[in-house]
């Protein structure tokens, strides 16, 4: 199977432009709300992007008068108006209906935030949102570790995980919802064709080119492949390779395409970035020092460790809500993470998938941008249970 084939049309990172006109205040947001329907739902909106829904605690943010409730892999869409003393929140369902909301403020803001658990209770450790450092300079300076399956590479500052779909990575780089969408750039990784073994990183690099091409053509991107250059060199660990050719949107904009290349055995990994022209001083350096920064980890790190086809779920209720969440585990060393929040005036239902490593008890989940650590239950030397800070998941 491509990987490439599989892997971009999943990993196009869409960013919403900006509202237009002056943004509303959201610090009128910060307070305790209750609702004039029968649920009497409570809404108390925190400091720091913190939103407790009855008793589920969940995180927000705001761009104008559009408001997105976050909950584990997943978002709720939907619009914010304050009149006070009264909240109208309007939020998408997952089958496309908008239903409305309507809140009376019963407190002032509260202090500040508590710390954040994760949607189903547990502590989460993710990275610090540097979205507001310019782009200029995001290759300098201290890289923040990641994961994607079998590989370890540093992140330069400023840039995340924006979506992650098994071993494959969407990253942003620092970029706004206000920003022009200049760069895309994705970490690809996977088991090398029994015939690809072997063979120099060069020549599976320029093998592949076709492939990069066709899948870009499929998001209006044209590639000269036929005119790219490639090029080996030496990493810290073993051999490396890049290509670098050119491009055009379907709109005319001329872009850059860059991939680079690292093998280990039977396994692989590559970084794609397309930049627009001019841009590439901002993200090229970057892209380049996640390439040299790859490691791969032993095959059995990732192993199934005893816990394929398992799955563990909690689920949390209030007066108008609800929120389940199961994490289930495959023998390739993934993690899916299934989250449904419900509400009376919205919900969704959304997966996020990820990568596991396990040591005895201890497993360490990556999932997007969110490094989880959780303690495995067991009995008989069986699993029964997984811990994520204070919340227990049973086995389902």
């Amino acid at each position: 199977m491509n990987p490439f084939a599989t892997a971009l049309p999943a990993l196009l990172l869409v960013l919403a432009p900006a509202a237009q006109g002056p943004a509303p205040d959201a610090s009128a947001l910060l307070g305790s709300w209750r609702s004039q329907d029968e649920d009497q739902e409570l809404l108390e909106f925190r400091a720091g992007g913190v939103v407790r829904v009855d008793r589920t605690t969940l995180r927000y943010r705001t761009q104008g008068s559009r408001l997105t409730l976050l909950a584990q892999g997943g978002s709720i869409q939907g619009t914010w108006r304050v009149s006070e003393p009264h909240l109208t929140v309007v939020l998408q369902t997952p089958d496309g209906e908008m239903r409305t909301g309507r809140y009376r403020r019963i407190g002032a803001a509260p202090g500040p935030a508590e710390e954040v658990r994760d949607a189903g209770g547990g502590e989460t450790r993710g990275r610090a949102d540097d979205s507001t450092l310019g782009a200029g300079a995001l290759h300098e300076g201290p890289v923040t570790p990641a994961r994607a399956g079998r590989l370890a590479f540093g992140l330069p500052k400023g840039w995340s995980v924006a979506r992650r779909e098994g071993g494959n990575l969407l990253l942003n780089p620092g970029l706004k919802a206000d920003d022009t969408l200049d760069a895309l750039l994705v970490v690809l990784s996977g088991p090398l064709a029994p015939a690809e073994r072997g063979t120099a990183i060069e020549a599976l690099l320029r093998a592949r080119l076709p492939d990069v091409a066709g899948e870009l053509a499929g998001q209006e991107i044209e590639m000269d492949a036929a005119g790219a250059r490639v090029a080996g060199f030496a990493r810290a660990e073993g051999r490396g390779a890049e290509a670098r050719t050119t491009g055009r949107t379907s709109s005319g904009k001329r872009v850059t395409v860059w991939i680079g290349a690292a093998q280990d055995g039977d396994h692989y990994a590559a970084v794609l970035a397309v930049v627009v022209q001019g841009r590439e001083a901002a993200f090229l350096p970057g892209a380049r020092r996640i390439l040299h920064s790859l490691t791969f980890a032993p095959a059995d790190a990732t192993a199934d460790a005893g816990l394929a086809g398992l799955e563990f779920g909690n689920s949390t209720f209030g007066s108008g809500s609800s929120l389940t969440t199961v994490y289930a585990f495959g023998a390739d060393g993934s993690v899916r993470r299934r989250t449904m929040f419900s509400s009376s005036i919205g919900g969704t239902d959304s997966t996020a998938t990820g990568t596991f490593t396990r040591r005895g008890d201890t497993l360490v989940l990556e999932i997007g941008d969110e490094t989880i650590e959780a303690r495995l239950e067991l009995d008989a030397g069986l699993p029964v249970a997984l811990r994520i800070g204070a919340v227990r998941y049973r086995r389902t």
